[in-house]
């Protein structure tokens, strides 16, 4: 499938200001980005609430799970201007999120636990940026990055732009991946052909793989 750097939709709420180095601190209740694609189903569940329908322009929260179901797909533009793509079928966790625009500092984590996956970079410190699936991390710099998570955990990663540092949760062993290169690390935690790989592994799901147009031609949702 093609792979390609996308343009998404503007971000549709604004950020919280924090005191500059108040890591201990979570996303005020206006919320730490917005839906700003959709097809044509996925559900939010906030922290102590009802799982709901998303549309779009909705608020995402920290701490929030979100999820699609078969022939769905959904494009989440957070408040640091990084963007996060969910194919069909996937499931996520915002565990954090913090950014204030004065300062420029932040913190984001997120935990990808099933289904593909492509997140683009925004202004938040690189080094606070830290994505993790059941099986490994990754840390990134300056980066677009493609996730295919399995439902026991094993996980591809492929480096559009910039860099990432992996690691797996079970061996602890450390990869760096560079652009257009990729890695894959088995249930078991090992990192599958010895380790980084000169290639993108292919993305199956045509949302993530070309982008939330193509999956409407491609899916009827026209």
């Amino acid at each position: 499938m093609l792979i390609s750097r996308r343009t998404f939709f503007p971000l549709m709420t604004s950020a919280a200001l924090l005191p500059a180095g108040f890591i201990g601190a979570r996303a005020a209740n206006d919320g730490i980005g917005a839906v700003a694609d959709l097809i044509p189903t996925a559900w939010g569940t906030p922290p102590g609430g009802e799982r709901g329908r998303l549309v779009e322009a909705h608020r995402v929260y920290f701490e929030q799970r979100i999820e699609t179901e078969a022939h769905s797909a959904v494009t989440i533009a957070f408040t640091d201007g990084s963007s996060l793509t969910m194919g069909e079928n996937s499931t996520l966790v915002i565990d954090a999120f913090i950014y204030n625009p004065d300062t420029g500092g932040g913190l984001s984590t997120m935990t990808l636990l099933e289904g593909a996956f492509r997140f683009l970079s925004g202004a938040m410190p690189r080094e606070n940026v830290r994505i993790q699936t059941p099986t490994m991390t990754a840390g990134i710099r300056g980066t677009e990055l493609l996730f295919s998570v399995a439902r026991n955990g094993a996980t591809q990663m492929s480096v559009i732009e910039g860099a990432a540092d992996c690691r797996s949760i079970i061996t602890g062993k450390v990869l760096s991946v560079e652009a257009n290169q990729s890695a894959h690390v088995g249930v078991d935690g090992t990192w599958v052909d010895g380790g980084v790989q000169e290639r993108l592994l292919p993305v199956k799901d045509v949302a993530v793989g070309e982008g939330l147009e193509a999956a409407r031609q491609a899916w009827g949702e026209n």
